[in-house]
């Protein structure tokens, strides 16, 4: 990894909840991918990415490269997906106008 990428995963591992808006081409899955590797090794069991819809199954591909397990959260099984990226563990992926319209997450506690 780049410097700015280690810091990167570390400034997601210490805030928590991140909102990571590099530039086009700068890797944020990687840096996204690092943390939520980090937090598993740790004990964590979930983790969600809100993207756009137009590189969901970006996240998708590169997630299954790795050891996560990874659940793209789509219309049809949507609450379905959740609960098992819930009960199994994993990275959830939805897109940012799935997580908007679908109110299933006002009923979740997000740390």
């Amino acid at each position: 990894m780049r410097p700015h990428q280690r810091f990167a995963a570390k400034f997601i591992l210490a805030q928590r909840r991140v909102l990571i808006a590099d530039e086009i081409g700068l890797a944020k899955t990687i840096e996204a991918m690092a943390a939520a590797c980090r937090l598993f090794a740790k004990g964590g069991r979930h983790t969600l990415i809100i993207s756009p819809l137009s590189v969901v199954h970006n996240w998708y591909r590169e997630l299954q490269k790795s050891v996560l397990r990874s659940y793209v959260l789509s219309n049809r099984d949507y609450v379905a997906l959740l609960l098992k990226s819930i009960r199994q563990g994993g990275v959830a992926i939805v897109s940012y106008w799935q997580f908007k319209e679908t109110r299933v997450f006002c009923h979740f506690t997000i740390y």
